[in-house]
């Protein structure tokens, strides 16, 4: 009950009585009532994923370049003898 207490307070703090529609008060009070409720947003979550996909592409990278100098080592040894 506080929610909707918060969001019509909201509503009548920022809109006038005429600029308020249905439609423009929900895109207004979805990411305000996501907030409330401590959700990440879906475009939080989409940069949480891209951030977490980065990560994950720059461990591959650190691995492959491990990799790539130990064979390139080992094919040095190997020339070398």
């Amino acid at each position: 009950m506080m929610m909707k207490q918060l969001i019509q307070k909201a509503k009548i703090k920022f809109f006038e009585p005429d600029e308020v529609s249905g439609p423009a008060v929900r895109r207004m009070a979805s990411p305000l009532k996501g907030a409330l409720l401590n959700r990440p947003s879906p475009e939080q979550q989409r940069i949480q994923h891209l951030e977490n996909q980065i990560q994950q592409l720059r461990a591959d990278v650190a691995r492959w370049k491990s990799s790539s100098l130990c064979f390139a080592h080992e094919v040095r040894d190997l020339l070398t003898d």
